[in-house]
């Protein structure tokens, strides 16, 4: 008698539970309707975004999923959430994934060094330490090779093999010792996918559809544009810094592994799943648990890169997930295990992953709210400051040698450091947070004192205001005309010019650095940002410059 009312407990006890979750579940949708749909709606307008899909995933159930604006632009076709987008760099979990399921088996050892596996693959070690290099190092960017390799390249539509691709980066330089810094590679993960058909005696693309895509029900999903997602694959578009927009190429990466991914909102929503379920049925969960531990370092709620996946913070919780971009799309995935929550959100336009980051940030805020019942989101009301007022906050300040701008562009003002401008939303009279494209959520204070503008804080961090007669003296025309102007492929243009006495480059429409002289025609990336520490060289023929290797990729003078 006693256990049978025990079960009657326990039975009612999950009843009231099941209740409450799907009281949660209402007011998380009805709140994602509510209050993130006009902000996604009006941003879409502002930043001239033409379409985004995003899938919202709790206790593995699709809790809202929606598509915005259009998949093609001129043909006026929407994007749902059934939109097929290339979703970039998420392709390299996949990638990882499939590696770790031939370490469970044996066959092969990702401590093992790589010759190993490609005897051909030397690296030039300028360093005074043995370099051995793992496919560890490249699932986690800690080889110190490359970014970018000499033939099937991220501007090389010529779409040469893996194989190819691969091989190609025998005999190239090491930028750092293996294991010493975290250098991002798209070619490193090429590598390892290489492998990994070595291994398996079998195609990379069929074998993720066979033992990762289809076991995991993303049947609208192929590392190749095959002919049942075709129809529904959504026209990517390009952008530049002053906002004009045209149509994206689209070809083939040589680094298939790293980048090549085609999917869904609705399939990647059913990876989460996965993630939430620490990688069954495909992996063990001691397997998944190491992918998701930050490697080469002993510090414990570390942020960096797994096995293939991103760690990070997202609301004070541990988040693990990965973005992407490649020609005329942008993709984010962000999961919170503790909670049970993740969020995908894919577009259709060039370098927008901060766009598609404030909307995982809003929305996984708004779910942690109803789910745990405390306040997380604090989203800041924007108000209007006149353009008179916003222009006595331009100029150029400093920290520590490093200079940042604030800009007045058609009324609005923009934060720019080197690397990448994001535009300024007014929270306060003093106090603004970067919301664009490219970034959200940085805050940037102004600081003055007896009236008079000192400096800004960002992040906390003071930057000095810098004064007309400290400004950086523009060098000699003649000592770097020539060297100025534009080189590369219509499709990715990379612009050199002088900003603040110095040599500049514009690399992917968006990423600017100052460059340091090496010697002669011989520069350098500095030690941050996409191409840290790699060499910038200008080529001559009969006196003109004819082009630029960064690394190992030429760039052709276009005038």
């Amino acid at each position: 008698m006693r256990k049978f009312r025990f079960l009657i407990i326990f039975l009612l006890s999950l009843c009231q539970a099941f209740a409450a979750s799907e009281v949660i579940e209402k007011n998380i949708t009805k709140r994602l309707e509510k209050e993130l749909v006009p902000i996604i709606e009006k941003d879409m307008a502002r930043l001239k975004v033409p379409g985004l899909s995003v899938s919202i995933v709790s206790d593995g159930k699709v809790l809202w999923k929606k598509g915005f604006g259009y998949q093609n632009r001129e043909e006026k076709l929407p994007a749902t959430p059934e939109t097929v987008y290339r979703v970039g760099s998420i392709s390299k979990l996949f990638n990882a994934i499939a590696i770790m399921q031939q370490q469970e088996k044996g066959k092969l050892d990702i401590d093992s060094e790589i010759k190993r596996y490609l005897p051909y693959m030397d690296f030039e070690n300028p360093f005074d330490r043995p370099a051995i290099v793992t496919l560890r190092h490249f699932l986690s960017h800690k080889a110190g090779i490359l970014r970018e390799c000499p033939v099937g390249h991220y501007f090389d539509d010529t779409e040469p093999s893996i194989e190819e691709t691969a091989k190609s980066m025998a005999g190239t330089i090491l930028v750092y010792p293996p294991g010493l810094k975290t250098k991002y590679s798209n070619i490193g993960v090429g590598i390892a996918g290489h492998v990994l058909e070595k291994v398996v005696k079998k195609d990379f693309a069929e074998y993720q559809k066979e033992f990762l895509l289809r076991p995991l029900g993303m049947n609208t999903s192929s590392f190749l544009p095959e002919n049942f997602i075709k129809e529904k694959v959504a026209e990517g578009y390009m952008r530049d810094l002053e906002g004009k927009q045209w149509k994206a190429p689209h070809f083939r990466f040589g680094y298939l592994p790293a980048a090549n991914l085609y999917s869904t909102v609705i399939d990647l929503s059913k990876f989460i799943t996965f993630i939430l379920n620490e990688g069954k049925p495909l992996l063990k969960n001691e397997t998944f648990k190491e992918m998701n531990t930050v490697q080469f370092t002993d510090k414990k709620d570390a942020s960096g890169f797994g096995l293939g996946f991103s760690t990070s913070k997202l609301h004070n919780f541990r988040s693990v997930g990965h973005g992407g971009a490649v020609y005329g799309f942008s993709s984010n995935l962000i999961v919170i295990p503790e909670q049970k929550l993740g969020a995908v959100v894919l577009n259709n336009l060039d370098g927008a992953n901060g766009f598609n980051y404030k909307i995982a940030y809003m929305s996984l805020g708004i779910a942690l709210e109803e789910k745990t019942g405390k306040e997380i989101l604090k989203v800041p009301e924007s108000i209007e400051i006149t353009s008179s007022e916003l222009k006595k906050y331009e100029g150029r300040y400093e920290r520590n040698g490093l200079p940042v701008w604030l800009v007045l562009r058609k009324e609005k003002l923009f934060y720019e450091p080197y690397g990448t401008g994001k535009q300024l939303i007014p929270v306060s009279q003093k106090e603004f947070i970067t919301d664009d494209l490219l970034g959200y959520g940085e805050r940037i204070g102004i600081m003055e004192e007896d009236g008079r503008l000192k400096g800004i804080h960002i992040n906390k961090k003071l930057y000095k205001k810098t004064e007309e007669n400290e400004q950086v003296k523009v060098p000699p025309p003649t000592l770097w005309e020539r060297l100025i102007g534009d080189y590369g492929p219509d499709y990715n243009i990379m612009k050199v010019y002088e900003k603040d006495g110095k040599l500049t480059v514009l690399i992917e429409w968006f990423f600017e650095y100052p460059l340091l002289q090496v010697e002669g025609l011989r520069f350098k990336f500095p030690d941050y940002g996409l191409y840290m520490d790699e060499e910038f060289v200008f080529k001559e023929k009969k006196g003109k410059i004819v082009e630029v290797l960064v690394g190992p990729v030429s760039f052709k003078r276009r005038r």
